[in-house]
């Protein structure tokens, strides 16, 4: 990269723990002020990174800035080319690039299909400076700009192209699978990781995959996370939350969790450990934590005061949207979806139906109810062990129900989703 002009250079010294070097830029005569004022700062961004993420990774030879004029950045090494060096600029651009010396130029994705592993991480650094500058409720809202609700894979597959590449979403979702991840594992063992995956000798100074991020983000918590792993970066799209809840008896509250992203074609299932915030009419409010991993999943909890309100995820650790559904039954026997299996799922009405514990052909009858509990249907059906049958439920118009089957010993219930 060769940028020619005639450049006002601004030179500084970094000093970090028991080295110093260079810190040089070179800007345009008529932003030299803007410039002198937007770099101030930089010093303060090595030492947090530092900190983080490990020494700054070229510290035997400098870093600094050139700028361009033209539209965005580009990472090169110990040199970032960017538009602008004001302070406008700050919170992101400088930010970004200077944070790719770590992640891009230190360890480089081993192939474009990675390249989340350059710019969502990159992009997230800009969320953690802001953290660091000014607080939580920053960064919170910093996070809200990645929200990424369009499809596609995060992992990309047809790499020839640079256009196929360097889209949005791997700025943006790749920042927030990082705020996620962050959210499942605790601060903790999270920083723990990012810290150990930009320092690693197997690494530095070389390539990474996805595959070795998680796998050291697996040694680091312990945690197998191929569910998460698998949902956010080889799938798309996202969980959509409808709940309800009702106060109980005896201070018994229950809440019930369904997933609904499968109506519009989607994965049926986001397995995610999910906040859920009670509101109590004392005006007091509790954050619990439960682990959602069923299409319909309902908690119960014992010695709670009267709950007036719920929020699902209120600091926004999932991609997600979530809504209350009063229409919603709370309080139904236990939700068994192992040993009742239909598919597709969603579909068209027409069903294969599999149940699982049975021991012997025997006529059973299926009950269909809407969201809301009410019995729409009870149909026949001689059914065997093992062996799936066709339920036909095609006059039912397009939505979600719920699939009873019923024994003199269990009650297998799972929800069923009619696409238009």
């Amino acid at each position: 990269m060769v940028a020619i002009s005639n450049y006002r250079k601004i030179q500084n010294t970094y000093v970090g723990p028991g080295y110093s070097m260079p810190l040089e830029y070179y800007v345009f005569d008529s932003h030299l002020t803007y410039a002198q004022q937007g770099t101030n700062d930089i010093p303060d961004v090595i030492d947090y990174f530092s900190s983080i993420f490990g020494e700054y990774p070229f510290k035997d030879e400098k870093y600094g800035m050139t700028q361009l004029g033209y539209y965005g950045g580009i990472e090169n090494q110990t040199n970032s080319i960017v538009n602008n060096m004001g302070l406008y600029s700050f919170n992101d651009l400088l930010v970004h690039e200077l944070a790719h010396q770590w992640f891009a130029d230190n360890i480089t994705c081993q192939t474009w299909n990675d390249a989340w592993l350059n710019e969502g991480f990159a992009s997230y650094a800009e969320a953690l400076y802001q953290e660091h500058a000014k607080g939580f409720p920053s960064y919170q809202l910093y996070m809200k700009q990645f929200e990424y609700k369009s499809g596609d894979i995060l992992y990309r597959h047809v790499v020839d192209d640079p256009f196929n590449v360097f889209l949005p979403i791997i700025y943006n979702k790749g920042a927030y699978v990082l705020h996620m991840l962050r959210g499942v594992m605790g601060d903790t063992d999270f920083f723990a990781a990012l810290h150990t995956y930009s320092t690693s000798s197997d690494h530095a100074y070389g390539h990474a995959t996805t595959l070795d991020f998680q796998n050291i983000c697996e040694n680091v918590s312990g945690e197998n996370l191929d569910y998460f792993f698998n949902q956010w970066i080889y799938d798309e799209y996202y969980p959509e939350y409808e709940y309800n809840f009702k106060n109980e008896a005896n201070n018994v509250f229950k809440l019930s969790i369904l997933q609904t992203q499968n109506k519009k074609g989607r994965r049926d299932l986001f397995t995610m450990p999910v906040e859920v915030k009670l509101e109590f009419v004392d005006g007091t409010d509790s954050l619990l934590k439960v682990m959602n991993g069923h299409v319909l999943q309902e908690y119960t909890f014992n010695n709670t005061k009267l709950v007036q309100n719920v929020t699902i995820d209120p600091n926004n650790w999932i991609l997600k949207e979530a809504r209350r559904n009063q229409k919603l039954v709370v309080g139904l026997d236990e939700i068994n979806q192992i040993d009742l299996k239909v598919y597709p799922n969603p579909g068209n009405g027409l069903f294969k139906v599999q149940v699982g514990n049975q021991s012997r052909s025997e006529k059973v009858e299926f009950k269909v109810y809407d969201v809301s509990g009410k019995l729409l249907l009870v149909i026949a059906k001689s059914a065997t062990s093992g062996a799936p049958f066709e339920l036909d439920l095609t006059s039912l118009k397009p939505g979600m129900y719920f699939l009873k089957y019923e024994t003199d010993e269990e009650i297998y219930k799972t929800p069923i989703t009619i696409c238009e």
